[in-house]
C-alpha cells in the first residue's frame, strides 16, 4: 500500500495523497505509522442523515460490522430496526475517528459537513491551510459558494418509527455534538 501512494505521488507530481475510503477509518493507527508526516479532516455529518443514506445503499446489508461479529442483514433478522443500526455504526465511526484524533495532534482537523456546504470556499480554504497545500485561490473560485445541504432528507424518508429509534440510540450523542433533537 505505502509504495502504491508514493509510486502515484510521484507520477502525478503532487506532495499529498487524499483518500476518503471509510474503510480507512479504523485503520488510522497503521496509516499514521506508514505516514507519518500525514493530516487528517474528519467531516462529521448529522448521524440521522447518515444513517438514512447509509440504510439506502445496495451494499450495506453485507457489511461485517466489526463491534458486532456479523452482517448488518443480522440485526433484521434479529427483529431489530436496521436504521438504527446505521445510526449506531455512524456513532462508532465518529467516536473511534475522534479517539484516534486526540493522538494524532496538531494533525488533525474537524469539520462539519454543514458549515462545509454552506461555506465551501472558505472551509476548502482552511482544509487547504491545515494540510499545508499551499496558495489555492485559483481552484478555489471554480468553485460554488454553496453545496446543497441534504440532511433534510432523513425527516422525509424515515417513518416515525424510525425517527424515534435513532433518538433512542443515538440522540445522547447527538446532543453532544451539537444537533438538536427535532
Amino acid at each position: 500500500l505505502k509504495g502504491c501512494i508514493i509510486d502515484h505521488l510521484r507520477h502525478t507530481g503532487k506532495r499529498r495523497f487524499l483518500s476518503k475510503e471509510t474503510a480507512n477509518n479504523r485503520r488510522l493507527g497503521l496509516i499514521d505509522e506508514m505516514f507519518p508526516d500525514a493530516y487528517y479532516v474528519h467531516v462529521i455529518r448529522d448521524g440521522r442523515a447518515v444513517a438514512n443514506s447509509t440504510l439506502r445503499v445496495p451494499w450495506w446489508n453485507d457489511t461485517h460490522i466489526w463491534w458486532l461479529g456479523h452482517k448488518a442483514s443480522e440485526w433484521k433478522e434479529k427483529g431489530r430496526e436496521p436504521v438504527e443500526l446505521c445510526g449506531l455504526y455512524w456513532q462508532r465511526a465518529v467516536e473511534e475517528i475522534s479517539k484516534a484524533g486526540e493522538s494524532l495532534g496538531s494533525r488533525y482537523m474537524e469539520v462539519r459537513y454543514e458549515n462545509l456546504t454552506h461555506d465551501v470556499k472558505g472551509v476548502l480554504g482552511t482544509i487547504f491551510g491545515f494540510c499545508q497545500l499551499g496558495e489555492a485561490s485559483e481552484y478555489l473560485n471554480q468553485l460554488p459558494e454553496q453545496l446543497p445541504d441534504m440532511n433534510y432528507k432523513w425527516r422525509k424518508q424515515l417513518t416515525d418509527e424510525q425517527k424515534r429509534a435513532l433518538h433512542d440510540s443515538i440522540g445522547t450523542y447527538l446532543l453532544e455534538l451539537g444537533y438538536t433533537l427535532d
